[in-house]
């Protein structure tokens, strides 16, 4: 878990795509606020899946549970790994940061803006859990 907050934050703060200034429209806000809630979802959904396959996979066990308990394993790393790479494209796809400073209006709140601009990745953790 630590490498994927830590990943987390530098996909954030270091390579934080500065493109664009200006107010967004309100249509370019709705349209980036709907691509970035699509992230969340998705995390879910394939989350879910994971948990109907081992449970599919541990009802048919014949070997006490060890092929679903490391499809488990393998199956959690993935969705991890597969939320970070959905924040990622939150962030530099959806322009998640721009919607934040310049859709939301908080550009000159200091710690605000950081704490909204991490709030996509809180929410896919809590989605793949």
């Amino acid at each position: 878990m630590p490498w994927l907050v830590l990943g987390a934050i530098v996909a954030t703060f270091l390579l934080d795509p500065s493109g664009g200034s200006g107010r967004l429209t309100p249509w370019e806000l709705r349209t980036r606020l709907f691509e970035s809630s699509l992230g969340p979802i998705v995390t879910a959904i394939v989350a879910l899946g994971l948990s109907w396959f081992v449970r599919d996979k541990l009802a048919r066990s014949t070997d006490n549970g060890r092929a679903a308990r490391r499809t488990l394993r393998l199956g959690t790393r993935f969705v991890e790994w597969f939320g970070l790479a959905v924040y990622a494209w939150i962030i530099h796809f959806a322009g998640w940061p721009r919607v934040v400073r310049d859709g939301f209006g908080l550009r000159d709140w200091i710690l605000i803006d950081d704490v909204a601009t991490f709030f996509p990745f809180i929410l896919i953790e809590l989605a793949a859990w």
